[in-house]
């Protein structure tokens, strides 16, 4: 987490991109390359992701929700 916070997005947001789809969105190496913008909603302060094509052959999502919105 301290990463993904205070790593300069100017030089390590695409290895910001990958942790949050990789392991927050349990994602496979094969799920991630397979992953096209078409399958990636923006709500706003929500970010819908959804995965077709997965080794299981079910379809499954996850949210990347704004942390300022995030109530708990």
């Amino acid at each position: 987490m301290q990463f993904l916070k205070d790593a300069p997005d100017d030089r390590y947001l695409l290895h910001k991109v990958v942790v949050v789809m990789g392991l927050f969105g349990g994602l496979r190496r094969d799920e991630m390359v397979k992953l096209t913008v078409d399958d990636i909603e923006d709500k706003g302060c929500v970010i819908i992701v959804k995965i077709k094509k997965t080794k299981t052959g079910e379809a499954k999502s996850f949210t990347i929700v704004e942390e300022k919105k995030l109530v708990l």
